[in-house]
This record gives structure tokens, C-alpha cells and sequence, in this order.
């Protein structure tokens, strides 16, 4: 039995409910009827008032006029929300409607300073989607970690040229901020031609608020400032899994600049040098020049490379030399102003570096081994007393189980004690990034010399207490077979701001990665 929910003179009412409803009709005196079944029972309620100071929908009991639900507008259209439409038809009229709701309440604005610690508690709330939803559900429950900012929020963007942060602020919740997105300006080479182009990163809506248009909003925003400014193209980068934001920035006019692939090294012991080959520090005048020369035409290149190479985050350029060939790259401090900071790995991390909780796990597993011994014992004297099958089976399947453990446990552990040790002991210094790795000469040579000089870097970034080291190249980059493999990707999309994108052609497989973007 359909529900009967009819509305007299409230507009602003009727287009929430149009939004549910598979059809409609307009009564007499403005009055409108809506049919919809938001659930099987068959039991009449009705829509009777929208609660702007609380922000939801009140619906009642057509018998007694009772509340059966009060809905707030952050549930609407969302799974598990009482109040469903009756076809995925209606949902794009759901989304008007939830618009409509927000609009008034929504104001779009420059970052301030006041906005800090609210825009650094929005980034380390934020997730980025993933293809696995039932992945993400997982972490949320057991995993709580984000990026967090060291300094101000802005510190990152004002590392360039010029940037861009807006912000959207709900006036009915005291001025949250719901949303935050930021876009960097700088110089650089793009097709052949020195011109001015836009970063788009930490873009972040609120999980309430998403699915309102707010994150679309701000985005256009932040597109039209850069274009004020000048910017020629926008880029932005988004993991290659996450098929919902690729999909997102397609329809906004973004296309494939760029399949990166991270050159990505875990720093938990040192690495065997060749003794054959001697890695230098490279004055920065001298590596300036060496990365100038190998990315003459590449994409990205910025037309001011000083701006890195005497930035403090700057850590040094090494080289190797045979004859005529060379090979090199530069260091770059990642975890200065950004880092990943996890709060709670099944348990909080306070209780994790707590030293009682520490002594009782460590009891715990004393008292799990001893147990397990004495299983061991009882098997094997079952076996020697009654020489079954069975019994003698199952010693040979514990001994198995206990061999394979230990093997397991002695192979994995150092790495563990090492990430464990990283992250108990709240050290910031995380990511160690290399960028800007160039050679001359033949590739044999050229490979030889860059596997010297990545195990010496690694081994420099390893002493100084960092925990990884990562080098951005594009999948096709010349040089990328010779630095570590790993199969996580990243996906850089790009547009122009001036016309069509469809016909841009992907960024050079040797395009400049600057180590500010990430």
C-alpha cells in the first residue's frame, strides 16, 4: 500500500519530496499530493515539517500524529535513509533537492588563517575512495590514519609561485568548515612551450556534505581562480584505483596526462654498496645544470629550477661516474611540512606505546607459546604411547605448523620490528623523496651507475632516520628500470583551460616530477 504524503504551500517541502517520488501531481490552491513507499509496512505517514534549526525532516504517523522518524539532511538519500525513492529515476531529482536544502546555508570563500586547524582536521578525517568499498570499510573500523600537516595548513601552497585555497563554510553548523580544496601556480614546460600551469591537490569534502555538488562547486571555483591567474592548464594526480574520482574529473573536461609509477624503497636495513663505484655529493649549481640537461624538453620542467635546488627541504645530489657516463639524482625532505599519521591500528597507538600494555602482550605471547609447547608435548607422547595413524599424523601437522611459523616469523620480523619501531615511536621523518634523476651514456652504463647511486642515497636516507624513499617517474621514463619495482600507481590527469582536452596528448614518458606536488 503506497504512502499518501501531501504538502500545502511549502515549496522548498515539495521539492524534497519530488525528489522521492515516482510521480506526482499538482492539486488545487498550490496544494501538491506525492505518492511514495519509503518502506513495506504499508503503514500512512507523513512529511509534515523540514526543521531548519536542526536540520531534518520530521515525519509522523497520519493515526496519532506521532513522530515516526526525524530525518537529518546529511541521511537524505543516503543508504539506510527511511526516506528511499522508489526509482534510481528520481535520483539526480534527490540531488537537486538536497542542493536546494544546503545552498542557503553554504558560503564559498578565500582561506583565512582562522581556518588552520580546521582545514588540518577536515584533511586527516579525509579517505580516498577505492574500488574495494568493502576495503575502506575495514580500515575505518580497524584503521584510523590520515595526512597530517606539521605547520599551517597553507605552509605547502606557499612553497610556489602563487596558490589558491578555498573553502566552504556552513553557516547553520557556527561556520564549519565542510569543505577544502587547494591549487598551486608555477612556470613550466608543457608541449614545447614555457607557460603558467595549475596543481590541484588536497581537494576534501566532508562525508556529510558529499554528494551534495559541494565538491564540484569548489572545484570550479578553484578552476576559474586559476585561470584569472593565468594558468594555461590544470593537473592533478589521483591514485589509479580510484575509478570514482578518475571518472569525476573526466567528465570535468581532465584526460590521461601520465601513469606514474613510485620508485619505492623500504629503508629497514642497509643496502650493499659497490665498492667498484664511487658515488660523489654533487655541488647544487652542477646538479641544477646535469637535471636542465637531461630534461631539456621534457614536460613539467619548471622554468625556475633554482626554486628546488635552494628550497631548505633540499637535501643534497649524488653522482657516479665511468668515463663519459654519468648518472645521478637529487634528495628531497618529504616529511618537513606533511606526514601520515596513524591514530589507531586495531587498537589506539597510545596504548600501543603504553609500557604496560607492552608488558602484557609481551606476557600474553609468552603464555600463547608455552601453551603451544605443551600442545607439542601432549601430541608427542600421544603418538610414542599409542603409535596411531592419527596421533602420529597430527604431531607431524603441529611440527609442520610450528617450523613454517618460526620460518615465517623469523623472515618477517625484522621488517615489522622496524615499521613497528617507526610508528611507536611517533617519529615524523617518514618519506625520504628522490627526484630529478638524469644520466648520459650508454645504458648499460647508465644502469650500473644509477643502481650505485639509489643504494647510496638510501643508505644516506637511512642514517639521517627515515623510513622510506620514494622517486615519482612516469612508467616509460628511461631511467625507471633501474630504480625498485613495486605495482602500486598513480594516475596524473590534466586539462586546458582554453578549449576542448580530448585531442591533448599524454605528458612525455620523461616528464619533470616536481617533489612539492606530493
Amino acid at each position: 500500500m503506497p504512502v499518501h504524503i501531501t504538502c500545502t504551500g511549502d515549496e522548498r517541502l515539495a521539492r524534497f519530496l519530488y525528489a522521492h517520488v515516482l510521480c506526482y501531481s499538482t492539486g488545487n490552491e498550490g496544494s501538491v499530493q506525492h505518492v511514495m513507499c519509503p518502506f513495506q509496512t504499508g503503514i500512512e505517514v507523513y512529511v509534515t515539517k523540514i526543521d531548519d534549526k536542526k536540520r531534518s525532516v520530521v515525519v509522523t504517523f497520519a493515526a496519532d500524529k506521532k513522530v515516526w522518524k526525524e530525518v537529518p539532511f546529511s541521511k537524505l538519500g543516503r543508504k539506510g535513509c527511511p526516506l528511499q525513492p522508489l526509482s534510481k529515476k528520481s535520483d539526480s531529482f534527490l540531488a537537486m533537492a538536497n542542493r536546494a536544502l544546503l545552498a542557503p546555508e553554504l558560503v564559498y570563500r578565500d582561506y583565512q588563517q582562522s581556518d588552520d586547524e580546521a582545514c588540518k582536521a577536515l584533511e586527516m578525517r579525509a579517505m580516498q575512495g577505492s574500488r574495494f568499498p568493502w576495503l575502506q570499510k575495514f580500515t575505518r573500523i580497524f584503521i584510523r590514519a590520515g595526512f597530517q600537516h606539521f605547520l599551517t595548513f597553507d605552509a605547502k601552497p606557499r612553497q610556489y609561485e602563487d596558490h589558491i585555497i578555498r573553502v566552504a563554510e556552513d553557516r547553520s553548523e557556527g561556520g564549519r568548515i565542510v569543505a577544502v580544496g587547494c591549487a598551486a601556480l608555477k612556470t613550466a614546460q608543457l608541449h614545447g612551450k614555457m607557460c603558467k600551469v595549475a596543481y590541484i591537490f588536497d581537494l576534501r569534502v566532508d562525508e556529510e556534505y558529499q554528494g551534495y555538488g559541494v565538491g564540484k562547486a569548489l572545484t570550479q571555483q578553484i578552476e576559474d581562480a586559476c585561470e584569472a591567474k593565468g594558468a594555461k592548464f590544470l593537473y592533478l594526480t589521483v591514485n589509479s584505483d580510484n575509478v570514482k574520482a578518475k571518472s569525476l574529473y573526466a567528465k570535468r573536461g581532465f584526460v590521461h596526462a601520465s601513469h606514474r609509477s613510485p620508485a619505492m624503497a623500504l629503508l629497514a636495513f642497509p643496502e650493499q654498496e659497490d665498492g667498484d663505484i664511487e658515488v660523489e655529493e654533487l655541488d647544487k649549481e652542477a646538479a641544477r645544470a646535469m637535471t636542465c640537461r637531461f630534461y631539456a624538453t621534457a614536460d613539467l620542467l619548471l622554468n625556475q629550477l633554482g626554486q628546488l635546488f635552494d628550497s631548505p627541504l633540499y637535501e643534497g645530489s649524488f653522482l657516479a661516474r665511468r668515463g663519459e657516463s654519468v648518472a645521478g639524482v637529487s634528495a628531497w625532505n618529504g616529511s618537513s611540512l606533511t606526514g601520515f599519521k596513524i591514530e589507531r591500528l586495531f587498537l589506539p597507538i597510545s596504548w600501543l606505546r603504553s609500557g604496560v600494555f607492552r608488558c602484557v602482550g609481551i606476557s600474553a605471547l609468552l603464555f600463547a607459546a608455552l601453551r603451544w609447547v605443551q600442545a607439542l608435548q601432549a601430541a608427542g607422547t600421544a603418538a610414542a604411547e599409542t603409535q596411531s595413524t592419527k596421533d602420529v599424523l597430527w604431531l607431524i601437522g603441529l611440527i609442520g605448523v610450528t617450523s613454517s611459523s618460526a620460518c615465517l616469523v623469523w623472515r618477517v620480523w625484522p621488517v615489522l620490528s622496524f615499521i613497528g619501531d617507526k610508528i611507536l615511536s611517533n617519529n615524523t621523518k617518514m618519506r625520504h623523496r628522490l627526484f630529478g634523476p638524469f644520466g648520459f651514456g650508454p645504458k648499460e652504463d647508465q644502469e650500473q651507475l644509477m643502481r650505485a647511486v639509489v643504494k647510496r642515497v638510501h643508505n644516506v636516507a637511512r642514517e639521517s632516520g627515515y623510513a622510506m624513499s620514494i622517486c615519482n617517474m612516469d612508467v616509460s621514463h628511461p631511467l625507471r628500470p633501474f630504480f625498485p619495482s613495486n605495482k602500486f600507481s598513480t594516475t596524473f590527469m590534466y586539462k586546458s583551460v582554453e578549449g576542448s582536452s580530448a585531442g591533448l596528448p599524454p605528458l612525455s614518458a620523461d616528464n619533470f616530477f616536481d617533489p612539492r606536488d606530493l
